[in-house]
């Protein structure tokens, strides 16, 4: 590519694969990422794409095993699959849909660092079904000589070599490669128990409010490369303080990763977005790792589980009061399935939102139902759309609506303050976001307490 040319990279990443691309005389675009995945999406590769200009090419990372959707966000940076390349890093073993990761893309980078689903150590693998591509993978990966030291010192080998381009000393050893082929053996039994573990966590950990789970992919095969945890405010303890609580009991835990725009080099090298990367910059105190290897005791699962269970806040009991819903006969859900919560926005901000709060019931937040403007959205998850952002008013005393929550990230600030005034009971003339140039996209009216509160 010519140099300086843009490529797209998430902004929570590996830094050594946004430096690659600086490395290689280009310039790193950073694409940010949805707060409830971790992972670029295509309406953030669009707004990264209509904002710092077209690209040569895009790294596409799935993140601690997620599947990305590969083709869905090469279609929104207007590229073929074969100018995308895949950070299969986290993701040996992840499908998408029904085709393998490194099948989807242009080339796939996958690691064998001791900590990875395949521990084989130092080294990597590549996998293309370009022929150039490949052929050159082979000669770059040895000083860039035409033939490698092994062929050239076995019986018939020719000594002669030539290089014709730059190369550096990157292949494994033959014992690393040894030990790669009898952990082969092992691997689908080794994916199978990270399942059980995934699993396991999700059992444990299901009702501890304030911590939202990892969501299993709806189509395709999560690797459980990693298991992360989002530690919101309703957890009572900050994810850093609970990192530092959790390692005074002898649990160890970690955080993947930094955002790339909070290291100086890269606000240096790498194109930001004009908007800011307000979804990295929401998700990232939030995260937390926890421990996850096939041979982790289920014994050592339920204490982490436990441990953080007692670090937790006691649930928070909601005063019973009879809301003027129940008055006029609308049906209620039974109190422990949570406030009964109306999402406005049914486009992929809001199905995500609706289907972490159904999986953290101990969040105390109960999806109805959704409204939308767009009168083609379905809703999702069991959770049906209900009506417009102007019904909402009539849908909280219909359905007994105590909280409702916005999730249009592109909500104009007029539109906004529309619906903060549409709810039977209004909200207090002094209830407004944290002062700011736009609304913030996640806000609740909680009728139970009589005030806003954002979620940011």
């Amino acid at each position: 590519m010519p140099p300086r040319s843009r490529v797209l990279v998430p902004a929570m990443t590996f830094c050594g694969a946004a430096e690659a691309i600086v490395h290689a005389g280009l310039r790193p675009v950073l694409v940010d990422v949805e707060p409830h995945t971790g992972l670029a999406s295509p309406r953030t590769v669009a707004t990264a794409v209509r904002t710092c200009g077209r690209p040569s090419a895009m790294v596409v990372l799935h993140f601690a095993g997620a599947p990305a959707p590969v083709e869905e966000l090469a279609e929104a940076a207007g590229l073929g699959p074969g100018l995308v390349v895949e950070d299969a890093a986290h993701a040996l073993g992840t499908f998408v849909g029904g085709r393998p990761v490194g099948a989807l893309s242009g080339a796939a980078c996958f690691s064998f660092y001791a900590t990875k689903n395949l521990p084989v150590g130092e080294g990597g693998m590549v996998t293309t079904d370009n022929e150039q591509t490949a052929a050159w993978i082979h000669r770059a990966r040895l000083h860039g000589m035409s033939a490698d030291a092994w062929r050239r010192n076995a019986p018939g080998g020719d000594w002669a070599y030539t290089v014709e381009e730059a190369g550096l000393k990157a292949n494994m050893t033959d014992v690393q490669a040894a030990i790669g082929r009898a952990q082969l053996r092992h691997l689908d039994g080794w994916q199978r128990r990270r399942e059980a573990v995934a699993r396991r966590y999700e059992d444990g950990l299901r009702q501890v409010p304030g911590l939202v789970l990892p969501a299993g992919p709806p189509a395709g095969r999560h690797a459980w490369h990693l298991y992360v945890v989002r530690v919101l405010s309703g957890f009572g303890t900050g994810r850093d303080e609970l990192i530092g609580r959790l390692a005074e009991r002898g649990i160890g835990t970690s955080v993947q990763f930094i955002p790339l725009h909070h290291m100086p080099y890269f606000r240096r090298h790498a194109i930001i977005p004009p908007e800011g990367l307000l979804g990295a910059e929401s998700l990232f105190p939030q995260l937390l790792s926890l421990p996850m290897y096939p041979a982790l005791p289920e014994r050592a699962v339920d204490r982490v589980c436990a441990e953080i269970a007692r670090l937790a806040p006691a649930p928070r009991r909601v005063p019973a009061a009879r809301p003027a819903a129940a008055r006029h006969g609308a049906p209620r859900s039974d109190r422990t399935g949570g406030l009964r919560t109306l999402v406005a926005g049914a486009g992929e901000a809001g199905r995500a939102l609706a289907r972490d709060l159904r999986g953290a019931p101990g969040f105390g937040l109960l999806p109805v139902g959704f409204v939308d403007d767009d009168p083609g959205k379905r809703g999702a998850d069991g959770v049906p759309v209900l009506g417009t952002l102007d019904d909402i008013g009539r849908l909280t005393l219909a359905h007994g609506i105590e909280v409702v929550v916005v999730a249009i990230p592109g909500l104009s600030a007029e539109r906004f303050r529309l619906v903060t005034t549409l709810p039977k009971r209004r909200a207090p003339a002094s209830a407004t976001c944290p002062p700011s140039s736009r609304p913030c996209a996640a806000m609740w009216w909680a009728a139970t307490c009589g005030r806003w509160t954002c979620t940011a």
